[in-house]
């Protein structure tokens, strides 16, 4: 499909953007309505519809990105997705999503910023107790950013790839 869209005259910023729209859209709209769900039957979930919606929002640009990432490195999918699942599993238990392993002011604990789950998680926190500083804001516009610098090489490696140059 993609040597399709290479000869088309739509750019590879559209058609990866449309794409990353449309995955995004399959990730956040099931996930969003879980979460409504929840909360129309008056379980008490801590923040509001709005806050889950930017939380789930962000989630779904880094995954998505970095799907696209991981694919334009990788002439199978499968390859893609296994590499992925298994960084994505490892990251986010180095990361502390499910148990801390790092102490504070350790070498470790600065290594594992490096991973966005550490920064996402430090930034719900800080969001739950109501303590948003500097630091998680910054630790925040991470995540941004990598997503931004995922999209953007991945765009450009396909590009690279199928786009005839003279």
């Amino acid at each position: 499909m993609i040597e399709r869209i290479a000869i088309s005259p739509i750019s590879f910023w559209k058609y990866l953007f449309g794409h990353g729209v449309f995955i995004l859209a399959i990730i956040f709209i099931p996930s969003f309505c879980v979460i409504a769900a929840a909360k129309a039957f008056g379980i008490a979930l801590g923040f509001s519809l709005l806050t889950y919606a930017g939380l789930i929002a962000v989630l779904a640009v880094l995954s998505t990105t970095f799907a696209l990432f991981l694919n334009s490195f990788f002439c199978v999918a499968d390859t893609a997705n296994m590499l992925g699942s298994s960084l994505i599993v490892l990251s986010s238990i180095l990361a502390g999503c499910f148990y801390s392993f790092a102490k504070e002011k350790t070498l470790f604990d600065k290594l594992i910023h490096i991973f966005p789950q550490k920064d996402f998680v430090n930034f719900a926190n800080a969001l739950e107790k109501g303590s948003l500083t500097s630091v998680v804001e910054w630790q925040f516009l991470y995540i941004i950013g990598l997503s931004v610098l995922f999209f953007t090489v991945a765009v450009l490696k396909t590009r690279k790839d199928y786009y005839y140059h003279k």
